[in-house]
């Protein structure tokens, strides 16, 4: 993970690391987005970037609505 301003950053393949994902899979997340959420990414120096609080929101509404859906009411 890097910083840029106090902020920690992934490259895409380190967030797909760090997921347990396919990197094509962190791609999908931010072009095409999941359940009408995408993933918000940053472009610093001609590289793409997912700043670390923005894939862990990205995963808990995930989870939230998963849990919303799978849990017994």
């Amino acid at each position: 993970m890097s910083t840029i301003l106090g902020v920690s950053r992934y490259s895409m393949a380190t967030a797909a690391r760090e997921t347990g994902v396919h990197v094509a899979t962190v791609w999908r997340w931010y072009l095409r987005g999941v359940r009408g959420r995408r993933l918000t990414t940053v472009m610093i120096g001609g590289r793409r970037y997912v700043l670390a609080h923005d894939l862990e929101e990205f995963l808990a509404a995930g989870n939230a609505r998963r849990r919303r859906h799978t849990d017994p009411a």
